[in-house]
């Protein structure tokens, strides 16, 4: 009887133990979201950034997940309105089972729903790896409501994204936003 309760105790200990590890300050002007956002934990984590800083997290927490999770930051379009923009950022991985990566959505009127949308499910990122620059470009048109960011994980395991940035891009892109220049640059190597 007596191990019982020792065992039941020390069950109650690392499960509390593992929900300290895995629980996460929410990032000022983020927010939780996704199919199945309670089989993740997500938020930032201090000491993993890029440079050693704070960076964004999600990370799975429960055996069986049936979606994603992300977390999501929203905008007015403002002066982005009629202008192209790249979302690029660093993110690396640790076990990721189905897909990870960012997204950026351009939604119209809530009748209209998304005008553009990219979650980089067609160029995911998947298993473990390291810090790693990837970039999204979308037209911002000139009816746009609200520009949505993010990071996604789908299935289990952890993903860090950190240096994001918004860039009004003048140069045509291509879908995955490599600039397609106008014309020769950098012939002598120097840039």
């Amino acid at each position: 009887m007596k191990l019982l309760k020792m065992k039941s105790l020390y069950s109650c200990l690392l499960l509390i133990l593992l929900f300290i590890i895995t629980s996460f300050d929410t990032p000022k002007g983020w927010h939780k979201d996704g199919t199945d956002p309670d089989a993740y934990s997500a938020g930032m984590e201090p000491g993993s950034g890029v440079s050693g800083s704070k960076a964004g997290t999600i990370q799975s927490v429960r055996g069986r997940i049936t979606g994603y999770c992300s977390l999501v930051q929203s905008f007015k379009p403002g002066r982005y309105r009629n202008k192209k923009i790249r979302l690029s950022g660093y993110m690396k991985s640790w076990d990721v089972e189905k897909y990870a990566g960012f997204f950026l959505r351009i939604d119209g009127q809530p009748t209209e729903g998304a005008l553009a949308f990219d979650n980089m499910e067609d160029r995911p990122i998947k298993g473990t790896t390291d810090w790693t620059k990837y970039e999204i470009t979308l037209y911002v048109s000139d009816n746009a409501q609200e520009i949505v960011i993010g990071a996604i994980l789908n299935g289990h395991g952890k993903i860090w994204f950190d240096n994001i940035h918004i860039d009004v891009i003048d140069e045509p892109t291509d879908k995955k936003g490599t600039i397609i220049y106008k014309g020769p640059v950098n012939l002598n190597f120097e840039e």
